[in-house]
């Protein structure tokens, strides 16, 4: 016989007839119709009553193992209230084993909800002792032996083991209980109500819905359970609802289907259907109520799953389909007060579900809040999403509109769809950016169309280039090299090391540097001067041949950088100024720890000063680092732009917890070759985007040619 999810109707029709049977019973057997004193009159009704409540009216309310400890606790108080003064050694032996058996089933519960509460990278002997507790509560929980131990301990008190009384109590209790006569009587009936309907195939049993619209079916014909056929449900009030399949979970000895109600209710005088209350049929009229298309928001869309527990407004939590086809960076939308809401897939973790019985696996996807479309840009949205409510991926979304801005770089793509992401250069640079990665994860490429933009769009791009790679792969701009001839360079290094080093505080070598600084500053002002008022020179490379001081790099760049602020202050609205820093690292260090001087932090403090106060000016800042835990966080700090390729140092990502929430931050040390994450002013999302970046093959054969 099928073991039914059982509605409310039919809780109730069973809990009068297994009341009536214990009335009856308990009059055969002890002659007593009411609970009338003394207690041994009412033995069968006080268990009976007690069980089949408990059986069928509270435990249905909690999944395992939380059924068992309220089995446990009901049927614990009955033995307890028969049998706390007895002095039968007999029923003194049973009842201990039985309050054993209690008190294994409550241990188990406990450790299994307590294991089941972190199923995240738990040790194999936690996942074997978890299914050892589980398998252990929900066989010895069930109310059927629970009470079946105080049935027969309380029978043994009250009439002794010789006497017919305890003989006929115990084989009472065993036939309406264990055997289940009643149910049986009442699965026959339903079924034979079920299939003599007409007009339709049942297919199902509705075993209970999840608010707001998921329903849980309990599958009679499992291969019609697809969304390619028409699945209607007759619900507890008699009114209709039709049903978009989604998945299906084995438990036990039967199967559950999860599907979604959808459209209008439909009441029961416009279908003529001849079936009972919380019966699923698959529907053989070609009505066009059951027009599958009016469930989904597109033309095309894909149902991947449902939003589960512990969703957030930034972060939600996707319960995936059986045929999920998700992947890392996938997009994937939900419909919530009339509004398209976006995600962005980063991450998924395998959990279980269970549902009456089996634990079943299921896979929970986490998605990080795009927000909608308004204005040609992603807008965050202010809630979080309803609990079930279906989540849908498409193929062919619509690309946001153009900006308004002239001339958008376009960084790449949202993985898996036709919408681009670019970028705003004129308020990224306004506002200044930071291109972070390591080492060949694309965020030189991202760097140098960065620069190539901004000089099409007019900026003095001077660009401090330590490795010298830029000026090759700039070479078609016609970049001006500007810096210290190898002369200079030398003897500026030579100076700080002497003012360095020097005897009774290098007083004669401090005076020598300070002059030398004056004397080589009038030709780093005249550099600046000419650069930023030719016409058509608007890329400049700066580069220190042969030095290996980083005190001497960071000097000499400090030089051409004040002097650049200086001009730009004398001749404002003269032009624009873009200062790129290639290895931000060893140009703005940062000396917040030891190994540092008091001149090299004054050097370091005044770029960024340059770049808190560059905005007034018309100077914006791009800061590229491959080591971020090493870049002033003070320059960092100034940054509104982020465009955040791998990272995996502690440090770096502990930065980046300022900018990001946890769960994007805990995403970069994951992200593959071309696939950056970008925020910020500059581009077109209140919320982070994860990208990813074509692959060009001519930017990769030109950054071979270099290195």
């Amino acid at each position: 016989m099928r073991k039914y999810h059982y509605s409310i109707t039919d809780r109730l029709i069973l809990l009068v007839a297994y009341s009536l049977a214990f009335f009856l019973g308990q009059k055969c057997i002890l002659g007593s119709w009411f609970f009338l004193s003394p207690l041994d009159k009412n033995i069968i009704l006080l268990n009976g009553v007690t069980f089949a409540l408990i059986y069928l009216i509270d435990a249905p309310r909690f999944i395992a193992p939380r059924d068992s400890l309220v089995n446990t606790i009901g049927a614990a108080i009955t033995l307890l209230a028969v049998t706390s003064d007895s002095t039968n050694t007999l029923v003194l032996f049973l009842r201990n084993i039985g309050f054993s058996v209690y008190g294994l089933v409550v241990v188990t519960s406990v450790v299994s909800l307590i294991f089941n509460k972190s199923i995240e990278g738990r040790s194999r002997f936690v996942q074997i002792v978890d299914t050892i507790g589980y398998k252990i509560c929900s066989e010895l929980g069930r109310g059927e032996i629970l009470f079946t131990i105080a049935i027969v301990v309380t029978s043994l008190e009250l009439f002794g083991l010789s006497n017919q009384i305890s003989l006929f109590t115990i084989l009472f209790w065993i036939v309406i209980v264990l055997f289940k006569p009643i149910e049986m009587v009442l699965g026959i009936v339903r079924s034979a109500i079920l299939y003599s309907s007409k007009n339709n195939e049942l297919i199902g049993l509705l075993s209970r819905i999840d608010d707001p619209n998921l329903a849980r079916v309990e599958l009679l014909a499992p291969a019609s359970w697809n969304n390619q056929n028409r699945i209607l449900a007759r619900l507890s009030d008699s009114s209709y609802k039709r049903i978009y399949p989604i998945g299906t979970v084995q438990q036990s000895n039967r199967v559950l289907g999860t599907g979604l109600l959808y459209g209008s209710t439909i009441q029961p005088n416009e279908l003529q259907l001849d079936i009972p209350n919380n019966s699923v049929i698959e529907f053989d009229s070609n009505s066009e109520l059951f027009d599958t298309q009016t469930i989904l928001p597109v033309t095309g869309a894909s149902l991947v799953g449902t939003i589960a527990e512990n969703s957030t407004i930034n972060t939600i939590r996707i319960e995936t389909t059986n045929h999920c086809f998700l992947k890392y960076g996938s997009v994937v939308f939900i419909k919530s007060e009339s509004m398209t809401v976006y995600y962005q897939i980063i991450d998924a973790v395998t959990s279980e579900e269970v549902i009456t019985s089996n634990p079943s696996g299921k896979i929970v996807a986490v998605a990080i809040q795009l927000g909608t479309i308004v204005e040609n840009k992603f807008s965050k949205f202010d809630w979080v999403p309803e609990m079930h409510i279906p989540v849908w991926h498409h193929e062919d979304l619509r690309s946001l509109s153009r900006y308004v801005c002239e001339h958008p770089l376009v960084i790449g793509n949202l993985p898996g769809t036709n919408i681009d992401i670019d970028i705003d250069i004129e308020n990224a640079i306004r506002f200044h950016c930071a291109i972070l990665g390591v080492t060949g994860t694309g965020k030189t490429e991202v760097s140098l169309d960065f620069i190539k933009q901004a000089h099409q769009m007019e900026y003095k791009v001077f660009c401090v280039d330590i490795t010298n790679d830029y000026y090759a792969r700039l070479s078609e701009l016609n970049p001006k090299l500007l810096g210290l001839d190898e002369e200079r360079a030398s003897d500026l290094e030579e100076k700080l090391f002497g003012a360095d080093t020097g005897e009774y505080g290098a007083g004669k070598e401090k005076i020598a540097l300070k002059a030398f600084i004056e004397e080589i500053q009038k030709e780093v002002r005249e550099n600046v001067a000419r650069f930023l008022n030719e016409d058509g020179g608007n890329l400049g490379i700066f580069n220190l041949p042969q030095i290996t001081n980083t005190k001497a790099t960071l000097r000499a760049t400090e030089l051409y950088l004040s002097e650049i602020m200086k001009w730009m202050k004398d001749n404002r609205n003269q032009c624009r100024v873009l200062i790129v820093l290639e290895e931000a690292h060893t140009v703005i260090p940062e000396t917040g720890g030891s190994g540092f001087d008091y001149d090299t932090k004054w050097v370091v403090d005044r770029i960024s000063q340059i770049a808190l106060q560059g905005r007034k000016y018309d100077v914006g800042l791009l800061v590229v680092s491959q080591r971020t835990a090493l870049v002033s966080k003070s320059v960092l700090s100034q940054c509104n732009t982020y465009i955040t390729f791998r990272l995996v140092d502690k440090t770096s990502l502990d930065f980046l917890s300022n900018v990001y929430t946890a769960d994007v931050v805990s995403a970069i040390p994951q992200l593959k070759k071309l696939h950056s994450i970008v925020y910020g002013q500059g581009i077109r999302s209140e919320k982070p985007i994860l990208v990813n970046i074509p692959f060009n093959q001519k930017k990769e054969d030109a950054s071979k040619a270099i290195t």
